[in-house]
């Protein structure tokens, strides 16, 4: 009797641990075979990137952006791919001006990594757009902290609320740029052309300034301002007008350029 209930119950046993290894099997197929799919989707999508149309080229860059959705895994290479593209594509001088704006596939590789999520980025990871001239860049509320940006000319561009905590911004044109309610945080900005840019509500606690062309000093210590270079056009707020150190800075008919 007792060998009549045992058995059914082994064969029952037995069942379920023949549906869960084929359960897992099957699965273990499924992974490998969507595996296969991205690595063919982002073997296309970096043959696209070299293609001389630029329509083709936007079709790269954003299959690379729904791969990275897809695949948390692949994240910190597209995000490296993303970035030597716009580096590669934002080498050559532009004209400053206002109507100037980076090409159609830059501002797509730009808006692919400005809407990444930075805590999938590698740890040793930091964006380096260094060199690059991207005048009108849309590079608002941009993780930016720790980007390498020296020398970059970004004159005109859309920096509002973008994250910067401790970049290199050394000798970077900000020309215009638009800096309100930025992290600027331990920045670096030696030698950096602020002429005209707005940097209202920014936070500049612990920037170095040292040799920056400032325009307006709003939000400014008394020691960022005596870093920077000041002209008669230099617009002080009341706190810093009447400092004697400040006015002593100021080189009358000086122009910031």
């Amino acid at each position: 009797m007792a060998t009549a209930t045992l058995v059914p119950g082994l064969a029952a046993a037995g069942a379920l641990l023949f549906t869960a290894i084929s359960v897992q099997q099957a699965q273990d197929n499924l992974n490998v075979t969507q595996q296969g799919q991205i690595t063919d989707r982002y073997n296309d999508a970096i043959t696209n990137l070299g293609s001389e149309s630029e329509d083709v080229r936007l079709g790269g860059i954003y299959a690379l952006q729904r791969i990275m959705n897809d695949s948390p895994r692949d994240h910190p290479h597209i995000v490296s791919v993303l970035v030597a593209y716009t580096r590669g594509h934002a080498s050559e001088p532009m004209p400053i001006r206002a109507d100037t704006r980076p090409a159609n596939d830059l501002r797509a590789a730009l808006g692919v990594l400005r809407d990444r999520e930075p805590d999938l980025d590698s740890t040793r990871f930091r964006l380096d757009l260094a060199n690059t001239f991207l005048p009108n860049a849309d590079l608002q509320r941009m993780p930016l902290d720790k980007a390498d940006l020296h020398k970059a000319a970004l004159p005109y561009a859309n920096l509002e609320s973008a994250s910067l905590n401790s970049a290199n911004l050394t000798d970077a044109k900000l020309l215009f740029a638009i800096l309100k309610h930025a992290d600027l945080r331990g920045a670096i900005l030696t030698r950096a052309n602020l002429t005209g840019a707005d940097m209202a509500d920014a936070d500049l606690s612990g920037a170095d300034l040292r040799g920056a062309y400032l325009l307006d000093a709003s939000g400014l210590t008394v020691e960022q301002v005596l870093q920077g270079k000041l002209s008669a056009d230099t617009r002080l707020p009341p706190d810093l007008v009447s400092d004697p150190r400040v006015r002593a800075r100021i080189k009358p008919g000086a122009p910031l350029h």
